[in-house]
């Protein structure tokens, strides 16, 4: 996702803001300051606070994770600490593994642990590309598997260990999900919603909004428009 858009939550349909950066895979809003910032993918795990009206990035600090890592996905908790879901084990080809807290001045990062069980090469859970808080607190993950390291799906994390532990998967009862699966989450007005991948070939569902049941992991998509084009929707913040 290079561009910051704004997503009409009833159509689904994107409006292009300003140009961010290359590799911007999450977003997230602070609910103390209203800041909005931005962290890097493709092994480069770098923090960035964002201009909300013209998409502008400005750089806050490295994570300090290491080369080859990355920032998948962001969110706050209410009292404004910024969790993220961080690849550190096995590279950019696997997704995100562990959980962490970024530290909002300099975006140094403190691991709080692995979603499962990791060795120096690989971990059991691997791919958790969302990551959002529920208005009570519960922290949510959406999985998507890039190899065959866990089940693809919803979870939910312990925000002092990192355990995740599955909920169930995004599928409906005909047994339809999104093709490249769940890339982003936020929850609003007690909805989840969530952003879909870049499209499998042959489907077309690359870049769309959707509301997911996080109960029953039901889903459907916002709208009939497209939020990105077709690219994938990386990631989700709310407007305070």
């Amino acid at each position: 996702m290079g561009n910051l858009i704004s997503i009409n939550t009833l159509t689904g349909s994107g409006t292009i803001i300003g140009k961010m950066f290359d590799q911007a895979p999450s977003l997230a809003t602070d609910p103390t300051t209203g800041i909005l910032y931005a962290g890097t993918g493709g092994g480069i795990p770098v923090l960035f606070t964002v201009d909300p009206n013209t998409g502008r990035p400005t750089f806050v600090g490295n994570t300090g994770l290491g080369e080859f890592h990355s920032i998948a996905g962001l969110d706050f908790r209410s009292d404004g600490t910024l969790f993220a879901s961080v690849n550190i084990i096995g590279g950019s080809p696997t997704g995100a593994d562990h959980l962490a807290i970024l530290n909002k001045s300099t975006g140094v990062a403190t691991v709080v642990g692995p979603y499962g069980i990791c060795d120096t090469d690989t971990c059991t859970i691997e791919g958790m590309e969302g990551i959002a808080f529920d208005e009570t607190g519960t922290l949510w993950g959406s999985l998507r598997t890039r190899r065959s390291d866990g089940t693809p799906g919803l979870y939910t994390i312990d925000t002092k260990t990192g355990a995740a532990t599955f909920v169930t998967r995004i599928q409906n009862p005909d047994g339809s999900t999104p093709s490249g699966g769940v890339v982003s989450l936020q929850f609003c007005n007690n909805l989840l919603f969530g952003g879909t991948a870049n499209a499998i070939p042959p489907a077309t569902d690359g870049g769309k909004l959707i509301v997911i049941d996080p109960s029953t992991g039901f889903w459907s998509f916002v709208g009939t428009g497209t939020a990105t084009g077709g690219t994938s929707l990386g990631g989700l913040a709310r407007v305070f």
